[in-house]
């Protein structure tokens, strides 16, 4: 047990975490995106077919 409160461990679990939240962050910000881009291509407001 003693080894769970290394700091290595902690700052390496920490650091895996929010690049997982990075990833995923980035991941809903390009569906959104993604998204907003279809709603406005289908109402006309994007210069592109």
């Amino acid at each position: 047990m003693v080894g769970i409160y290394n700091p290595d461990i902690i700052s390496k679990s920490m650091e895996r975490i929010s690049k997982k939240f990075v990833e995923t962050s980035q991941e809903n910000y390009a569906k959104t995106m993604n998204w907003q881009y279809h709603i406005m291509h289908s109402i006309g407001c994007t210069p592109t077919d």
